[in-house]
């Protein structure tokens, strides 16, 4: 598994400048973006989901350009190979995630380590949110392809919103007041980092565990 890490990390270095070019503007919009002592999650939300799909790419490169077919041929077990893109999804989100709190560290000049709920631990919630995003994503790779990948990518987020919106719409009419805003606003506020950390975890415990043994069905099915 060290050898398909290795590729994968040169495969990744081959696009460094561009990742570089994306670190740099998001480090220039998040400077010019500090307003009234606010610290925006912006910035970290995109860097991580970034960085998360770096690893993505490399299922996508595999395919496009013949590399699973020819990996197979070589003694490499198809559960590493599986293994391997996990763990590489996980190291960049990880990566992503520790880039945009030292970038934020020195923008708001540590103030994200304050408060109540501090940025570092709103940011990791960000970030498990990424990882329980691309095992989802990693599996449909192997089975549809990239471009299934994307439209089924398009459809979540659809689905959020018009999930968010038929549910708004609903209270609408059932409580025309509007008094369910506040009611919305006070099940918020009782939630703590901590709970919500704690359910993620639970999910992406489950959602892993499934996602992965999706993923080794799929390429021990697979035909080369």
């Amino acid at each position: 598994m060290k050898g398909l890490l290795r590729k994968d990390l040169a495969l990744v270095a081959v696009n460094a400048k561009t990742y570089l070019v994306v670190l740099f503007f998001v480090a220039v919009w998040m400077f010019t973006t500090v307003k009234g002592g606010e610290i925006s999650y912006f910035g970290s939300i995109y860097m991580i989901v970034v960085f998360g799909f770096v690893g993505l790419g490399t299922i996508t490169s595999d395919e496009q350009n013949g590399a699973l077919g020819f990996l197979m041929t070589l003694p490499v077990k198809r559960s590493d190979y599986v293994k391997e893109k996990y763990l590489l999804c996980i190291m960049y989100i990880v990566c992503g995630w520790a880039l945009s709190v030292i970038l934020s560290a020195v923008i708001y000049r540590g103030r994200i380590f304050a408060g109540d709920e501090p940025f570092v631990i709103i940011s990791i919630l960000y970030m498990l949110a990424a990882v329980i995003l691309v095992f989802l994503m990693i599996p449909i790779n192997f089975r549809f392809g990239p471009e299934v990948a994307r439209i089924v990518l398009f459809g979540v987020f659809a689905a959020i919103v018009l999930g968010v919106v038929a549910g708004l719409y609903l209270l609408e009419k059932l409580i025309p007041d509007h008094s369910y805003f506040d009611k919305i606003a006070e099940m918020i506020n009782a939630v703590t980092a901590g709970q919500l950390l704690i359910v993620f975890l639970a999910v992406l415990a489950v959602e892993g565990a499934l996602s992965y043994l999706y993923s080794l069905r799929v390429i021990k099915r697979k035909e080369f």
